[in-house]
C-alpha cells in the first residue's frame, strides 16, 4: 500500500524514526517544489510517497553532487594542490 502523506505529516514519521534528524520541513518542500519529487495534488493538499522520499534521502545517487563541491575547486586562479 501506497503511503501518501503531506509534507509536515512525512516530518512527524522521519522525526519518529530518527529523533535526532536534522531534515527540515523547509526542505522536504523545497524538494517537493523542485520536482525532485513526484508530487500527487488533491485538492490544496500535495501528498508525496513516505517511502519514494525515504529511499531518495537514503540513496545518494540521487543527490546532485555538484552542491557539495568546495569554492576552490574549480578556482582558475589556484595553482597551489596543497589547498585541495
Amino acid at each position: 500500500m501506497v503511503r501518501m502523506r503531506t509534507a509536515k505529516s512525512l516530518l512527524r514519521e522521519i522525526q519518529t524514526q530518527d529523533p535526532d534528524t536534522e531534515i527540515t520541513l523547509h526542505y522536504l518542500r523545497k524538494l517537493i517544489a523542485s520536482g525532485a519529487i513526484p508530487v500527487v495534488h488533491v485538492g490544496r493538499k500535495n501528498l508525496v510517497d513516505m517511502d519514494l522520499v525515504l529511499d531518495y534521502l537514503s540513496n545518494s545517487r540521487y543527490h546532485d553532487t555538484d552542491q557539495f563541491i568546495g569554492p576552490f575547486i574549480d578556482d582558475p586562479f589556484t595553482d597551489d594542490p596543497s589547498i585541495f
